[in-house]
């Protein structure tokens, strides 16, 4: 599924304001303090201090001595909840962002604006919502982001400086947060990457290769989709190989080195034995980890293969008893959000 754009802020330094008429002031300057003028505006009126605001329909604009600052979001303009996919959309929201700027006389080169943060996501309807789902988040352990992971009854949110993932209820969000009364789907479940900082949104292999805002309206909807997905697999549900993992993944394949050369024709089995089919695949996170995990150990495709088959038709026939008893484990948990939000 494709991702949509759902948040973006960008700065630029060469701008100019007609007039300061119904702007706020920004927090921060002290009574009696003399204010240094950084700028003036063309109806000739000094600008100083810490800055200026300005909330739009449509965006927010904040003036300071280090440049202009807007934030807008692209999806909203177009529709209270549906994500923006493909460059029409995306233009015709950034074509109004500019006609509101015009009318309170703000003059700039918008698409060649820096972008300091974007944000891309994906949202499905999800029985239960993301409280369904509190046992999988306990999993998760991001990349350099689990410093500032939370986790919230309706949602689960990790990241850093530079980048996060937040996962939150979405139709709750409308309905509570932003006081909507609209109907949306039931339990409509919202995932989103955001990149923070200019430095993660330009990067080109860890980020979104995003500099300017021209940028962004060229980037094809499928390139941006393949930054999602690689970020949710390789930083989110993290392993050497984009699955998730609760192991040592090296520790792992050693020790099915060893069960290879003290059983060759068992040592798979013996190796499954130990714990049982479902806290194997748990402890891996799906099949297809243990699967690269043996071909590293040094079977070869073919008995990977057969092994896989059999695994498979193993669980199939456990997960209809778990269905038929109501039972759903975490590691299918993480495999149903997986496949979900990384296809």
């Amino acid at each position: 599924m494709i991702a949509g754009i759902d948040y973006v802020s960008l700065s630029t330094q060469d701008y100019r304001v007609k007039t300061l008429n119904g702007w706020g002031i920004r927090a921060g300057n002290k009574v009696g303090e003399t204010k240094e003028t950084w700028g003036i505006t063309t109806d000739c009126l000094p600008m100083s201090g810490k800055g200026y605001f300005l909330n739009l329909e449509k965006a927010k604009i904040d003036l300071s001595p280090y440049g202009m600052k807007i934030d807008f979001n692209p999806s909203t303009i177009s529709h209270p909840f549906e994500l923006i996919k493909d460059r029409k959309s995306l233009i015709q929201s950034i074509d109004q962002v500019k006609t509101e700027l015009d009318k309170v006389g703000i003059d700039l080169d918008f698409d060649g604006a820096g972008v300091n943060r974007l944000d891309l996501a994906k949202q499905f309807v999800v029985s239960g919502g993301p409280s369904a789902y509190s046992d999988v988040w306990n999993t998760l352990h991001g990349k350099r982001m689990n410093r500032n992971r939370k986790e919230y009854p309706d949602g689960f949110e990790m990241g850093n400086s530079l980048r996060k993932v937040v996962i939150y209820h979405k139709e709750k969000q409308l309905r509570e947060a932003k006081g909507l009364s609209i109907h949306t789907p039931k339990d409509l479940t919202r995932a989103e990457v955001r990149y923070t900082k200019s430095k993660s949104v330009g990067h080109a292999k860890n980020g979104a290769g995003v500099g300017i805002v021209r940028h962004l309206i060229d980037s094809d909807p499928e390139a941006l989709t393949e930054i999602y997905n690689r970020f949710m697999l390789r930083d989110v549900f993290r392993t050497p190989d984009g699955w998730q993992t609760s192991i040592d993944f090296d520790t792992e394949v050693d020790l099915l080195k060893k069960f290879k050369e003290k059983h060759p024709r068992a040592g798979i089995a013996n190796f499954i034995q130990m714990e049982g089919i479902e806290i194997t695949v748990q402890r891996f996170g799906g099949l297809d980890l243990f699967s690269e995990a043996l071909l590293r150990a040094g079977y070869n495709r073919s008995t990977v293969h057969r092994q896989m088959k059999s695994m498979r038709d193993l669980i199939q026939a456990k997960g209809f008893i778990d269905y038929r008893r109501g039972e759903i484990t975490t590691a299918q948990k993480v495999d149903f959000l997986r496949r979900l939000f990384c296809a």
